[in-house]
């Protein structure tokens, strides 16, 4: 399955250096979980361990630092533990009692807390503890979401939290470290919540945190509705929906970008490219927050923290403007309509309107700039766009209802064909311990195709051993349930190519022998001509045109155990533009007549 950790987390780190009094302190930034690297002498990875509670809170969303202009700090995450998944803690801090070297009290009593191998501070190493800014005072809140729902704990400091690179213990880049002790004010409505200690945040920074912008479907205990939202287009449509996902990402210049595909789930030829930049940000604190008309509240009243619900739209941070396009894909091909900020969009836990995850949710202007080719649109107002975000999808589990037990041919072009819910979410297919993806180029290797949102269609891999197979279909978080499907030998002899390839690319020819019995070789031969060939009791061929123009283009000994045989060969140039007609003549121990296969043709581009 695809993992849901946090990726790439030591290729996002970086070090942040500012001005002034903030040098070595991140104005605005993404946070990671701190790994361990060679420097450590503790275990890393987490983001929050609470003792008796979880070890091993990792970062769902949100994870954002912003340094103010007082000097005090603010921090925002959803943190999920790694184990169990639908266990969701939403997490603000304020720091404040900022120390920085050179002041009379730096560094604080207690501080600095340093665990790492000797030789990772200098002069050995490249850990400076002197140069760690500290924060004297943490207070904040943590809300249960999910499982943990209707928990609330009130969050302050043990020790001072100390900032900089190798501040986290876990390694020498630049990090937030801070033990907190936490009071549950009321516990989870199920699950338990009973800290025997205090906790640790180790937290690593980051430029910028790409998440997952996925639809938003609706908890009805939450919103009163049951629907599927990602972008309405009115006059248009409005079941488009992030296919298979989006991206998210908030910079540290106080931007944000949004970008992905979205395809109606009810036509997937009706798609649009969403390219859209978010600026005026405005944070809990600033004079202008929240903005005029916001917040926008839809969701059950019981459900804000006004009438003692987990959703505190006081949280919600703000973009205040935005620019951007959709550009017309399938049937909208040609189309490009212009987009700006209609309201402000409203970012934070159960923003997107529908459930208590971390989302994003706003309305744009929707300006025509140009028809699409194949039909006219016409928008009626403006658009509304919603996503839920994390690090890891949130993604309903495809389910496969009908396919179960079909088989195929382990040689040729034909395609299994399988049913059942949201599957178009489907980004790889697992066929034994083989991963199929979805470019139909990589004939030979097997892909798969969302035919709709309720049907794929799988080409299997060239050549398999013929055996019972295996089958899950998994989008970029969830499996499907297990089916099988059993791969056999074709009954008559059969040659498999592609069918269309660029020059430089590879083309692979797949030979298998069929109803010839025992050691077999064969004739792989080529044509510019589809017309056929024929000497009597020694070949009967459907290319050639009798002979003249025809090559034999390798012989090849069939395998075994497989009965068959495979040439990989590169496109040279010189084929650009031109068609050629491939069959093979197998050759068994009778030797005459030769055995001819099914002939192909391929087009090079």
């Amino acid at each position: 399955m695809i993992s849901r950790l946090v990726p790439c987390i030591a290729a996002a780190v970086a070090v942040y250096v500012g001005e002034g009094a903030h040098a070595q302190l991140p104005v605005n930034a993404a946070t990671l979980p701190a790994p361990a690297d060679s420097y450590a002498t503790e275990s890393g990875g987490f983001l929050l361990s609470i003792p008796g509670v979880a070890g091993d809170f990792v970062l769902f969303g949100d994870g954002e630092w912003q340094l103010r202009p007082d000097d005090t700090a603010r921090w925002t995450a959803v943190a999920q533990s790694a184990a169990a998944v639908d266990r969701d803690l939403f997490v603000e801090l304020t720091f404040s009692g900022l120390l920085q070297p050179g002041d009379a009290n730096h560094p604080p009593a207690g501080a600095p807390v340093t665990t790492l191998d000797a030789g990772a501070y200098t002069p050995l190493g490249p850990v400076d503890p002197s140069q760690w800014r500290y924060f004297t005072q943490v207070t904040g809140t943590i809300t249960g979401l999910r499982a943990y729902d209707g928990a609330r704990i009130d969050v302050a400091n043990l020790g001072p939290a100390q900032v900089g690179d190798g501040a986290t213990n876990k390694n020498a880049l630049s990090g937030l470290a801070c033990d907190l002790i936490l009071t549950v004010v009321q516990a989870p409505t199920s699950a338990s919540f009973a800290p025997t200690g205090a906790a640790q945040l180790r937290a690593m920074f980051a430029p910028d945190l790409s998440l997952c912008a996925t639809h938003v479907d609706d908890d009805p205990q939450v919103s009163g509705t049951a629907g599927r939202t990602a972008m309405l287009l009115p006059g248009i449509a409005d079941d488009y929906l992030w296919l298979p996902s989006g991206s998210w990402a908030e910079s540290a210049d106080g931007t944000a970008t949004m970008t992905g595909t979205l395809q109606r789930q009810g036509d997937y030829a009706d798609a649009w490219q969403l390219d859209l930049t978010l600026g005026g940000l405005t944070l809990p604190g600033d004079v202008s927050h929240p903005p005029v008309g916001a917040p926008d509240q839809q969701l059950l009243a019981t459900i804000y923290a006004a009438q003692g619900g987990p959703i505190d739209p006081s949280h919600w941070r703000y973009y205040t403007t935005a620019s951007g396009s959709l550009t017309g894909l399938g049937i909208n091909d040609g189309g490009l309509v212009q987009l700006a900020a209609a309201s402000a969009f409203q970012v934070g836990v159960g923003a997107a309107q529908g459930n208590q995850f971390f989302g994003v949710g706003g309305t744009l202007t929707v300006s025509l700039q140009q028809q699409p080719l194949a039909r006219t649109v016409v928008a009626t107002g403006d658009a509304t766009l919603r996503a839920n975000l994390a690090t890891a999808c949130i993604l309903p589990p495809p389910m496969i209802l009908t396919g179960n037990g079909q088989s195929i041919d382990n040689v040729g072009d034909a395609v299994l064909q399988f049913t059942g819910t949201d599957l178009g979410f489907v980004a790889q297919v697992a066929l034994g311990p083989y991963i199929l993806g979805d470019d139909q180029r990589r004939w030979f290797d097997g892909y798969f195709q969302v035919v709709d949102h309720e049907t794929i269609e799988v080409s299997v891999p060239q050549a398999l051993p013929a055996s019972f197979y295996p089958m899950t279909m998994l989008n970029p978080t969830r499996s499907s349930n297990q089916i099988g499907v059993t791969l056999v030998e074709p009954a008559t002899r059969t040659l498999a190519t592609e069918t269309e390839r660029f020059v430089g690319e590879v083309q692979n020819l797949v030979v298998h022998q069929g109803d010839v019995q025992g050691f077999a070789f064969n004739l792989l031969l080529v044509s510019f001509s589809d017309q056929p060939s024929f000497a009597p009791g020694i070949v009967d061929l459907q290319i050639g045109a009798q002979f003249s123009d025809v090559q034999t283009l390798a012989v090849l000994v069939q395998d075994p155990v497989l009965h068959t045989s495979i040439l990989s060969t590169q496109i040279p140039p010189i084929l650009a533009g031109y068609t050629l007609h491939w069959q093979a003549a197998l050759m068994d121990q009778t030797i005459f007549p030769l055995l001819p296969t099914n002939a192909r043709s391929t087009q090079y581009l």
